[in-house]
């Protein structure tokens, strides 16, 4: 993945697929990497991507860990979708 300042506010676009077909409404986490997501929020769509919002209120530079979370029955499916790095 990318590197971004910490005080960036944009939108890192994700893709995720259930079967090939690519899902808009899905849920993410980012967590310092190393750790597991505890708190899940939904996917954020901005100019017709779907992804994360880098929130620009990071106090550190830090290594981020994204997964994606697929709520459905009787599967949850959860996606390690890889790293950013906050600089």
């Amino acid at each position: 993945m990318n590197s971004y300042p910490r005080e960036t506010v944009e939108l890192v676009p994700l893709t995720v697929t259930v079967n090939g077909t690519p899902v808009t409404s899905y849920s993410t986490a980012m967590v310092s990497d190393g750790t597991r997501p505890t708190v899940w929020t939904a996917a954020v769509t901005v100019g017709g991507s779907t992804g994360v919002m880098l929130p620009g209120t990071a106090t550190k530079a830090d290594r981020l860990r994204i997964f994606a979370k697929i709520t459905d029955s009787p599967e949850i499916p959860v996606m390690d979708l890889g790293t950013i790095t906050l600089t």
